[in-house]
């Protein structure tokens, strides 16, 4: 039985699942079908509902393991877990449904090879990156591979292979994208993630080196991106120009996190832009030649 003992309980569950975050999950396994296919049929909706079904089963189960940590944090002390808005056991039924949902919807669809991806997914979030980030402050590293598996699901579900540059290129972009996005977000809760005990990156190197590595980070996540159009063999000159430009405002909007002097940045808006810039690239990705069916 499920009891939300305060709050509205569709936005209870909505926080638990962590669905803002995991709309990503949504966009890039629709992106990995549509870039198989080009085109897009409404069955894929079932792929890629299961696959969002079990990104939101997975972080639910991630909550009820950080649940102490995150009552730690200011930014996470609000979390329905925390906070008491919803107790453990009902947190862990939902994430059961939502779990065997999304598998249904998968396996009904996309079939084994798909499924498979996606509770490799499941597993790597729950039983390898989340245990390691309370040991290692270099965690997101391997964690970054569950944002490369999505779009790789959305590929498979129609029979193509993976051994392909279009997906290739997409799930390495993912991947990288995932490292700076989860170091601006530390170098602005740092603070937070100490109360918490988490191994801090900042305590392995000075905050400059880390604003230097992350920024290489950016830099090559924009060579990626202007790169996709050669990858995925896009000949369109406005879609190359799309795409170059996107990359080049990232790296000048991230120019002031090496600017050893500006020591009052504005991690949020930082954190914005690859968020922005992410999103973007995505949908000038869908956007080059797609069709409805």
């Amino acid at each position: 039985m499920i009891v939300i003992n305060s709050g509205n309980p569709i936005s209870v569950i909505a926080d638990l699942s962590k669905i803002k975050i995991n709309s990503t999950v949504m966009l890039t396994c629709a992106l990995g079908y549509i870039l198989a296919t080009e085109t897009y049929s409404w069955f894929a909706i079932y792929t890629i509902l299961g696959t969002f079904l079990i990104a939101c089963s997975s972080a639910i189960i991630n909550q009820i393991q950080e649940r102490k940590e995150d009552a730690k944090m200011r930014r996470t002390q609000k979390r329905p877990l925390p906070s008491n808005k919803i107790s453990l056991i009902s947190a862990f039924v939902i994430s059961s449904i939502f779990l065997l949902l999304g598998s249904i919807f998968i396996l009904f669809e996309a079939g084994l090879y798909a499924y498979t991806l996606a509770i490799i997914a499941f597993a790597w979030y729950n039983l390898i990156y989340t245990p390691l980030k309370k040991r290692s402050a270099f965690a997101v590293i391997p964690g970054s591979i569950i944002g490369a598996i999505p779009p790789a699901i959305g590929w498979v579900s129609t029979g193509a292979s993976l051994m392909n540059s279009k997906i290739i290129i997409l799930c390495v972009f993912m991947f990288i994208w995932q490292i700076p996005h989860f170091w601006l977000l530390l170098l602005k809760h740092q603070d937070d993630y100490e109360n918490a005990d988490f191994p801090l990156i900042t305590k392995v190197y000075s905050e400059n080196t880390v604003k230097n590595i992350t920024f290489v980070c950016i830099m090559i996540l924009a060579l990626i991106g202007s790169s996709i159009p050669f990858y995925a063999k896009i000949s369109s000159l406005t879609f190359n120009i799309i795409f170059f430009t996107l990359s080049l405002a990232l790296v000048i909007l991230c120019l002031p996190i090496i600017r050893k002097k500006n020591k009052k940045l504005n991690f949020s808006i930082l954190f914005g832009y690859t968020n922005i810039y992410m999103i973007f690239i995505l949908f000038a990705l869908a956007s080059h030649d797609l069709s409805f069916s």
